[in-house]
């Protein structure tokens, strides 16, 4: 029986893989909760090839979401290595979420964390990183006048990134400047280091940032240009990002269907990797700020059947 599932939401997840399914030295304490870990059924496990990530916030799972250990990561400088990924359904809101299964760069923890709190490193090889400063402070990002080379050069990048036949509308492409240029003017208050990445469930008022001023922010400029979350054309699946130039460049990273992904279905309605994006009206409008940082605010409308996507079997 085919199952029709597609939600990327909130919840966390621990299990065994071979991939240290048992959280080290570093997080030996934590507490267990039968009704947690009843909560939530597997959808698939895989491995996925190594990335650099550093996290601020977020919590680490061991198996099933048994054991929850650490409220906050073991520093902003730690770096996080992933060898796995899996697909967590939660029975009572009948939403899903993707996990990453990490582990620090020395290998003295590891644990499963959602991958909505990670933030993508500058990286050449696994081990050799550079951590982008952050702050928690809200901040009035003033904006500078880039060179046009520079930001288109990154929209393409992502964009391209996107893959799937993926092409820039030039309406929808238009509107999202207008709302970048809003979401940097001072009138909205988000954090220096912000990523905002609601997911691809339809309608929710989540913003799943882990800042609920960031996720309200987001929320309150949506309103304000008339956009509202969901799939349809009419509608848009939104993500905000300011940050540094690489993390900018992988502010999307999550929505491209490549190996690493939860994209593994054979497709419904005629869907594809190859051609996930020909049916969209995709807008990515990117900025340098006057300090320096960057600044991304992408809208992908979706057709409605996009809902219906089966990404499982069962």
């Amino acid at each position: 029986m085919r199952k029709i599932v597609w939600g990327v939401t909130t919840l966390a997840l621990g299990v065994g893989l071979g991939m240290g399914g048992n959280v080290t030295a570093s997080a030996a304490s934590g507490t267990y909760s039968v009704r947690r870990s009843n909560s939530v059924r597997l959808v698939w496990r895989k491995t996925m090839r190594q990335h650099a990530y550093t996290t601020t916030t977020g919590v680490r799972y061991s198996k099933h979401l048994g054991m929850r250990y650490s409220n906050a990561a073991l520093g902003a400088n730690t770096v996080w290595v992933t060898d796995g990924h899996e697909k967590l359904y939660n029975k009572v809101k009948g939403t899903a979420a993707i996990y990453y299964h990490v582990t620090t760069s020395d290998g003295t923890a590891n644990g499963w964390i959602w991958r909505g709190y990670l933030t993508a490193q500058t990286t050449t090889a696994v081990g050799k990183t550079s951590t982008p400063a952050t702050t928690t402070n809200p901040t009035t990002p003033s904006t500078t006048k880039s060179t046009g080379a520079d930001t288109a050069a990154i929209t393409a990048s992502i964009l391209k990134d996107l893959s799937g036949g993926a092409e820039a509308d030039t309406q929808t492409t238009a509107l999202a400047n207008r709302v970048l240029d809003q979401m940097v003017s001072g009138q909205y208050q988000f954090s220096r280091n912000m990523s905002v990445q609601p997911g691809w469930e339809a309608g929710t008022t989540w913003g799943g940032s882990g800042n609920k001023t960031d996720d309200a922010q987001f929320f309150k400029l949506l309103a304000a240009n008339k956009l509202v979350y969901g799939f349809g054309l009419d509608k848009t699946i939104s993500s905000a990002r300011i940050g540094t130039k690489q993390d900018v460049l992988s502010s999307l990273s999550n929505q491209s269907w490549d190996e690493d992904n939860e994209f593994d279905g054979e497709g419904t309605y005629g869907v594809t990797r190859e051609n996930f994006y020909l049916a969209a009206k995709i807008g990515i409008a990117t900025k340098r700020l006057a300090d320096g940082r960057y600044a991304m605010f992408s809208i992908i409308r979706l057709p409605a059947y996009y809902g219906n996507i089966a990404l499982y079997d069962e």
